[in-house]
């Protein structure tokens, strides 16, 4: 009985061992990812005054490694709000315009370049596509730029609307200021009091100037405020300080 035993045991050894012997042998594959990562910025605000200058970086998706022009050819496209492809960027001959690498600002030594001139550009939403390929590799993306008179984001309606009233206010307090010294002139007895009022209701619309300057820039309007800042600046410190000058040398008249 134990010799059976030991029999069948030697048997479902040896077979095991065939079973194992006839299984087709296996290799490890790693699937690596042959891809481009096209790194870029997130959010552009571009001055309608000035060329754009755009730069974007190119890694290998698996480990990281920098892609220059030697492996890739790159293109970007442009596309304006109407949702027309009406630009066309590339390192290779026969674009609207050339992309190049290495050439950009100092800080921008291993990265792509293309420069739009301001004469391409207005106003308004514009986005892009970014496709970089090479030998087995790959990548694309994505992104929009928005073209302001200053480079700025554009103010939210609540902005302007506080501009508009600001203006009102401000602009109400420089011209009350210049008809309450207004009836001293013909008296020329005006006081150092009133001639600070008069300055300091200036120097108010001058910072709003700015402060709109900054934020909003739209030209039409800007060119309306500058137009107001000299007529505020002739009431509230020319005339002011002729009268205020008058009113002194009469005072020394009198005194005299």
């Amino acid at each position: 009985m134990t010799t059976n035993k030991l029999f069948a045991f030697m048997f479902l050894f040896l077979f095991a061992i065939a079973l194992v012997s006839s299984a087709p042998p296996t290799t490890t594959v790693t699937d690596y990812q042959r891809g481009v990562d096209i790194i870029h910025p997130e959010t552009i605000f571009v001055d309608a005054n000035e060329d754009l200058e755009f730069n974007f970086w190119t890694y290998n998706s698996t480990n990281g490694a920098t892609l220059t022009n030697a492996s890739l050819n790159c293109t970007l496209y442009l596309i304006n709000s109407q949702g027309i492809n009406y630009f066309r960027f590339s390192n290779q001959a026969g674009a609207s315009g050339l992309i190049t690498y290495g050439k950009g600002a100092p800080l921008c030594i291993n990265c792509w370049t293309m420069t739009l001139p301001k004469e391409n550009i207005s106003v308004g939403m514009y986005s892009y596509q970014i496709k970089c390929q090479g030998n087995d590799i790959g990548g694309y993306d994505t992104g929009q730029f928005e073209v302001t008179n200053n480079g700025r984001p554009s103010p939210v309606e609540n902005l302007l609307v506080m501009f508009i009233l600001l203006f009102f206010i401000v602009a109400g307090i420089a011209i009350f200021s210049f008809m309450y010294v207004l009836n001293k002139f013909s008296e020329l007895n005006i006081t150092l009091n009133q001639i600070l009022l008069s300055y300091s209701s200036f120097g108010i619309y001058l910072m709003y100037y700015y402060f709109a300057n900054y934020y909003w820039a739209n030209a039409f309007i800007m060119d309306l405020l500058l137009s107001f800042l000299w007529v505020c600046g002739f009431m509230n410190l020319f005339i002011v300080s002729v009268v205020g000058l008058l009113s002194l040398v009469k005072q020394f008249g009198e005194q005299a």
